[in-house]
């Protein structure tokens, strides 16, 4: 019978050939602490550059060429909006504010026209109306019908000339977040003064 001594004497015999066997290290706790604390400031760095660097990028308004202006008393910019924009912003998530389907819409140099088809109705129907600035947003006034004989068919539903007002204003407000102190009318583009 072998003695608890003789056992141990044993075992370290055996664990001290595996250990000269063995030329490994293993990773010590200085090692691992090393590696973390690496990471850590690699991970912080990149953290810190990314943001800086998403912070200084101009977010994108669609396809708007900006043309500097510089004013006496503050920076004014010049922005174009096709209408190829506007299109798009109204057969989208705006387009839902617009009582019409089949919209389409075209800048003119005397003023913005909504051509589509009232929901219930199979009569196609042609809006103009004026943009201007209040309190340094675009409103549309004067909605009206192109053609006067489609009148008397539109005489009882008066909200479509606010809804069509108030939807493809909100499409250039949303196109365009800066505060507006002029808006010209060219063919097939609007032009915004900008501050």
């Amino acid at each position: 019978m072998e003695t608890g001594r003789e056992k141990l004497k044993d075992e370290k015999g055996f664990y001290g050939s595996l250990d000269k066997n063995n030329s490994r290290s293993s990773c010590s706790c200085q090692s691992l602490l090393i590696i973390f604390l690496v990471l850590f400031i690699l991970t912080t760095g990149l953290s810190y550059f990314g943001m800086k660097k998403l912070k200084t990028v101009k977010p994108s308004i669609f396809s708007l060429n900006i043309l500097s202006h510089k004013n006496a008393d503050r920076s004014e910019q010049k922005i174009k909006i096709y209408q190829s924009d506007l299109q798009s912003k109204i057969s989208g998530s705006i387009g839902s504010l617009i009582p019409l389907s089949d919209k389409k819409i075209l800048i003119k140099p005397n003023g913005i026209i909504l051509e589509g088809t009232p929901l219930g109705s199979k009569n196609r129907l042609s809006f103009i109306a004026e943009p201007k600035v209040k309190n340094q947003k675009i409103v549309l006034e004067n909605v009206r019908l192109v053609d006067v004989k489609q009148k008397s068919f539109l005489s009882p539903f008066p909200f479509i000339y606010t809804n069509i007002a108030k939807g493809v204003a909100s499409a250039i407000n949303q196109t365009v977040r800066f505060r507006v102190s002029d808006v010209e009318l060219k063919e097939e583009e609007m032009i915004l003064t900008v501050y």
